[in-house]
């Protein structure tokens, strides 16, 4: 999704409309925090993988 702040295409836009799209552009992550993020994510994902395999698994009726 790209947008261009000032775009003939915002003109269709109600003022509201334009204020929310300044605030996520102004809020919008970096590739780098997103990267991080995954990381961070990808580490928890295997400790809690690593978590499951050590307790026994209930049997299944």
């Amino acid at each position: 999704m790209t947008s261009d702040t000032g775009s003939s295409g915002d003109s269709k836009l109600s003022g509201m409309e334009q204020m929310m799209l300044r605030d996520l552009e102004r809020v919008k992550p970096s590739n780098d925090t997103i990267l991080q993020n995954c990381e961070l994510l990808r580490r928890d994902l295997a400790r809690m993988r690593e978590n499951s395999a050590k307790v026994p698994k209930p049997a299944r009726n």
